[in-house]
């Protein structure tokens, strides 16, 4: 048996022409100079990622990597590939390094024109809202507790806040009321 994806498949003589027969090569970049990891800007940026990123000099190349993105001529790509890497970046620098990086990523969003504000306007967005969404549930958390004091029933509670049923029971289970 070969790969993981082959492991899959029961093949008989049949069905073993149409069975997927995959290969995968490991490469170990790491000491392979930066000047030969050439190609498209799509395979550069991650494999230079990948050889840095448990690396102290990460911080170092990060602006020439993100340079190296803004080159892509499509702006909706550079966008879409430019949140996946600083997920990628944000969730595998360990963190004690997480002030560093936001460090260097403002940096390059400032030399970075209009890619980089864009993307933070977007992640600066989404923070907003999520913290708008905390805010109102744990508000209406608070609500649902008083509205349990005063013993209003479950139903009534969802009637009143558009809560689920099943929403305020935990909210119930986790206050020494148990109407």
């Amino acid at each position: 048996m070969g790969s993981p994806v082959e492991a899959l498949f029961e093949v008989g003589p049949e069905t073993e022409k149409y069975a997927p027969h995959l290969h995968a090569e490991v490469l170990d970049i790491s000491h392979i100079p930066d000047e030969q990891i050439t190609g498209e800007i799509l395979l550069r940026v991650p494999f230079l990622i990948q050889k840095y990123i448990f690396r102290k000099e990460l911080f170092g190349k990060l602006h020439e990597i993100l340079t190296l993105l803004a080159a892509l001529s499509s702006k909706r790509t550079r966008l879409e590939y430019l949140e996946v890497l600083l997920r990628y970046l944000f969730a595998s620098v360990d963190d004690t390094k997480q002030d560093d990086l936001k460090e260097e990523i403002e940096s390059a969003i400032d030399a970075g024109g209009d890619l980089m504000p864009t993307i933070a306007e977007k992640w600066v967005e989404e923070g907003i809202e999520k913290g708008i969404e905390k805010g109102i549930e744990k508000g209406q958390a608070g609500i649902v507790i008083k509205m349990i004091e005063n013993g209003i029933t479950n139903s009534r509670i969802r009637d009143l806040t558009g809560l689920s049923i099943k929403r305020i029971q935990e909210i119930r289970s986790r206050t020494r009321f148990s109407k």
